[in-house]
């Protein structure tokens, strides 16, 4: 998987099996629930492994990813939710903080006061300004890839779960409360259910800090910004004049 440094983050999945109040359920479904209970990934090859987990992200309804990770002695916060082909994200740095957000095919960035100081210096004050607070419609803006690729669920399970190396199983234990195995491709290990290999925590490398833990539940994704809460990048730069 690739290196955890570069995830600006998320997963998480909602899936509600059928609540039953059958009290009447024979002896052969009894006996098959508990075969299912007893299966597990372990002997998997680790490839297969890794294919289920990808699948299992790309397939849930909602889910969330969120965490801290130290980089260069840097501590980054990350969460990022994804409901459908809509998605949000926020990132908090010692640096600022910035929001990512797609929805209905829209592309959107938003940023605070410190992370325009720290990108764009002298000229700090000239975004603050001409934003207002506003989102910045950044739909198809080449120059804004790297930022909204993260939006694109694809593309998240691409960079994230693409190995560099050879995947290996190694150790098992309970992870969030879930028994886990994990695969590795020699960077950050990634801790699987046992059960159903779905993504349950993703380490930083041996020479960082710092975890992203997969939440399955509800994702929070703000609506679409109003036409008053969003501007656009040919109305930004004409505001400078």
């Amino acid at each position: 998987m690739k290196r955890t440094a570069t995830i600006l983050t998320t997963a998480a999945l909602l899936f509600m099996g059928a609540c039953g109040s059958d009290n009447a359920k024979d002896d052969t479904d009894s006996k098959d629930d508990d075969k299912k209970s007893e299966e597990t990934i372990e002997d998997l090859d680790p490839e297969e492994i890794l294919d289920l987990a990808t699948e299992y992200i790309l397939d849930a309804d909602q889910v969330t990813l969120s965490g801290e990770m130290v980089e260069d002695d840097e501590e980054m916060e990350v969460t990022m939710s994804y409901d459908g082909d809509n998605s949000h994200g926020l990132i908090v740095t010692p640096a600022g903080e910035f929001e990512v957000l797609q929805v209905d095919g829209s592309s959107y960035f938003r940023a605070d006061d410190a992370f325009w100081s720290n990108e764009a210096g002298a000229e700090a004050q000239l975004f603050v300004d001409a934003l207002g607070g506003r989102w910045l419609d950044v739909t198809d803006d080449p120059d804004m890839g790297d930022l909204t690729q993260m939006t694109d669920r694809q593309s998240f399970v691409d960079e994230v779960f693409d190995a560099e190396g050879e995947v290996t199983v190694g150790d098992t234990k309970k992870v969030e409360g879930v028994e886990c195995l994990s695969l590795s491709d020699g960077e950050s290990p990634l801790w699987v259910a046992l059960d159903d290999a779905r993504p349950i925590a993703l380490e930083a490398p041996e020479d960082e800090e710092g975890e992203l833990v997969f939440d399955y539940d509800e994702a929070d994704v703000p609506d679409a910004p109003s036409a008053d809460e969003v501007t656009t990048m040919d109305e930004l730069i004409a505001s400078f004049g």
